[in-house]
């Protein structure tokens, strides 16, 4: 099965696996990093090579982080030489809980899920607004 790493400032990555598990149910091989305000650069690179080697896995690895170009992003970035993994950012719920339900599946590569979650994004994230819009008129 391929692991998850969300990384994220703050405890957003943290929150949103516990948020996935209400939907989903419990998940092993998934964790959550948090950037805090008090790690040093360093510190938060040895806890990210930490923790993708105690989720690494034979079926794979994702790691989804939550913007480009922050530092979370970019310690992936620079870890990325030292492991071999997926790595997609602008992690937001219809990603995740995409990987989280096509991973069971022996399969689907880390690769494939990472196709699944970006196609997930596009189908699940509109304007509620114009889809109500749309609604109404056609019960008109």
């Amino acid at each position: 099965m391929v692991s998850v790493l969300l990384i994220s400032h703050g405890d957003m990555a943290d929150a949103m696996v516990r948020s996935a598990e209400m939907i989903v149910g419990h998940q092993a091989q998934v964790g959550g990093l948090s950037l805090l305000p008090t790690d040093s650069a360093e510190e938060f690179r040895r806890k990210v090579k930490d923790k993708i080697a105690e989720l690494r896995s034979e079926d794979g690895l994702i790691i989804l982080s939550d913007f480009p170009l922050g530092t979370p992003f970019n310690t992936v970035v620079q870890v990325n030489k030292d492991f071999c993994h997926q790595h997609l950012t602008g992690m937001n719920m219809p990603m995740l809980l995409s990987i989280l339900r096509n991973r069971m599946d022996p399969a689907v590569t880390a690769v494939e899920l990472g196709e699944r979650a970006l196609h997930a994004v596009e189908r699940e994230s509109f304007s509620v607004n114009q889809f109500v819009k749309a609604l109404n008129n056609r019960q008109e």
